[in-house]
């Protein structure tokens, strides 16, 4: 029987990404194909890192991607990221490398290495200058050249930024060989309107189809469906307390902003401060530089300000 759409888990939660493409190498196949179109096709895929560790449920800080061989010793790295942060690119550059690096043990020679490709899809928009596309691919490439790369350097980052892919036809300034192919805009409408029966209806790629009835089937397993949902608070308390540490850290950075102003405004007023006068400005509570503040100009003394 299948699953009311209304119940059906999310493919955007990291969790499920991992579990619905472990299930079926011939999907993840034609995932990487549809964002590599043009390029040379994977016919056949291992798994590196399968399963879940329990760790990784609740663990707030891990990455649960795939991490893929080819047939021809192609490293592939594929990720759903949910979390948005700052060090985003430096953090996908870092796992490239690491896959990269991670290739070679003593004694081998660079010329065993294999190219490394990444593939991340973004559950949030990272270009935020360009919202007329959503799909790119950063290469080792010349500044002044870009035709040219670099040979011999096997690495390759794709980015997919869901939140803009809807109108993947529409990407301004990319040649037409560039423009995502219709194997890619299927599977990002899986991954954005899964849970909408009317949009997956009109779908045609079989692949996805696919896809979308293997997601029924592993939601209606009540152990995924729990592993899922403690993923996702997990995810969510991050959230929290990121946001919860940047407002702190505004509240923080103000006082000390008012202090350091005050400083100044006690020198320019009285001259150089004896020792330990900018340190007990520092100390000082808000409602302490707000006194504080309202004295400078008029008290005869430093004491008289800081009384």
């Amino acid at each position: 029987m299948p699953t009311p759409a209304h119940d059906l888990l999310d493919p955007r939660n990291d969790l499920v990404f991992k579990k619905l493409f472990e299930r079926s190498a011939d999907l993840l196949c034609d995932l990487i194909n549809a964002v590599r179109a043009g390029q040379p096709p994977v016919d056949s895929i291992q798994i590196l890192n399968p399963g879940i560790p329990p760790e990784a449920i609740q663990g707030k800080a891990i990455v649960l991607d795939i991490l893929a061989c080819d047939r021809t010793g192609r490293r592939f790295n594929i990720e759903m990221q949910v979390q948005q942060h700052q060090a985003v690119p430096l953090r996908l550059v870092f796992y490239l490398a690491r896959v990269t690096g991670g290739q070679l043990q003593a004694g081998e020679e660079y010329a065993s290495l294999k190219p490394v490709v990444g593939i991340y899809l973004l559950d949030f928009t990272l270009m935020h200058n360009w919202s007329d596309q959503a799909v790119w691919t950063f290469e080792l490439r010349d500044r002044w050249r870009p035709d040219v790369r670099l040979p011999d350097t096997p690495f390759e980052l794709n980015l997919i930024e869901l939140p803009k892919a809807d109108h993947l036809g529409q990407n301004v300034g990319m040649p037409a060989e560039d423009t995502p192919s219709k194997a890619l805009s299927a599977w990002i409408a899986f991954f954005k309107h899964a849970k909408e029966p009317a949009v997956m209806s009109q779908i045609e790629h079989q692949p996805v189809r696919e896809a979308h009835a293997t997601l029924q089937h592993i939601s209606q397993d009540e152990l995924t469906q729990l592993q899922a949902l403690a993923r996702e608070r997990a995810l969510m308390d991050q959230r929290a307390m990121i946001g919860e540490a940047r407002a702190e850290g505004k509240i923080e950075g103000k006082i000390e902003g008012r202090a350091e102003l005050l400083v100044r405004l006690l020198t320019l007023r009285f001259g150089q401060l004896p020792a330990g006068t900018a340190e007990r400005v520092h100390a000082g509570t808000e409602a302490d530089h707000i006194r504080w503040t309202e004295r400078v100009l008029t008290a005869p003394s430093l004491d008289a300000v800081l009384d």
